[in-house]
């Protein structure tokens, strides 16, 4: 669908670029269907906790902590989890707030605002909300992380860098166009037909397709694909190539190293990612 977002973008000066984007600003977090939200707090950390020697060990972002801190951490997840919804702000381990959102557990469900160290504004736009009431399966119903509408990303000293245009979870456009690669998503096919639940035929497996969808014209073909061959209850084998050398994965020296023979049984998980970074992942169910 094409958008009339700044028609004639090649004639619109810089200057109305900026107070178009302040207008958008302004309309974001202007109307909501959600009322009287909880605000619930949140640490962006990672924890995990073992007994040695009939004793409890606590860590915070891998480094030893007692249990009241540890507790801390943790609880804050469990309180994460069970707000739905309810205004989510995410705090670093030195209690510099990173973002501010709507949340359902740890669903993005209306605004969205990432910040700076400085606590300046990074990015501000809006995931689709949900105006049912209801809150089951919002997943599969298609409320959770959906962009949604306008986006404004800002440079570190509050300058409007670019905006994006998207419309329930698709990307419409950029402006200006970015200068570096940005991919926004990867469609998944099988002679020309997009897979999505159904079960891929192990002689079909290395004929899959990966196609990287662009926000602007600067496109790369260097991804890596990660994948994790697994069964319940056999060993989880993993494989990492490059995109262009998939066809060459020999799925079924893979599943012999899993340890069953039982196809029906495997899960094939592939990440997809570019210069490091998590783009996608695709969970396939294999038949003979």
């Amino acid at each position: 669908m094409k958008s009339n977002f700044l028609e004639k973008k090649d004639l619109i000066p810089w200057f109305l670029i900026f107070l178009f984007a302040i207008n958008l600003n302004s309309q974001i977090d202007s109307s909501s269907v959600y009322n009287d939200l909880e605000v619930v707090k949140f640490y962006s950390v990672s924890t995990s906790s073992s007994t040695q020697g009939g004793k409890a060990r606590y860590k915070v972002n891998d480094k030893g902590v007692n249990k009241s801190t540890y507790d801390k951490y943790h609880n804050a997840f469990k309180d994460m989890m069970d707000c739905c919804p309810c205004i989510l702000k995410t705090y670093d381990e030195k209690e510099v707030l990173l973002s501010e959102s709507i949340s359902c557990g740890d669903c993005k469900v209306g605004y969205y605002k990432e910040f700076y160290p400085n606590g300046k504004l990074k990015i501000h736009g809006e995931y689709k909300e949900n105006p049912t009431g209801n809150w089951n399966d919002i997943l599969k119903r298609g409320y959770c992380y959906m962009l949604d509408g306008k986006w404004l990303y800002y440079n570190i000293y509050g300058h409007i860098n670019y905006i994006e245009i998207w419309e329930d979870g698709n990307f419409i456009e950029q402006r200006p166009k970015g200068k570096e690669v940005e991919i926004w998503k990867v469609d998944l096919s099988l002679n020309g037909v997009e897979v999505d639940t159904q079960k891929v035929a192990l002689k079909d497996f290395h004929k899959l397709k990966f196609t990287p969808q662009y926000k602007n014209l600067n496109e790369s073909d260097d991804l890596v694909l990660k994948l994790n061959v697994s069964a319940v209850g056999f060993k989880i084998i993993r494989k990492e190539v490059e995109k262009d050398e998939f066809e060459k994965v020999e799925i079924q020296e893979l599943i012999k190293k899993v340890g069953t023979s039982e196809v029906e049984k495997i899960s094939v998980q592939i990440g997809i990612y570019y210069k490091g970074k998590i783009i996608q992942t695709f969970f396939i169910k294999l038949s003979e």
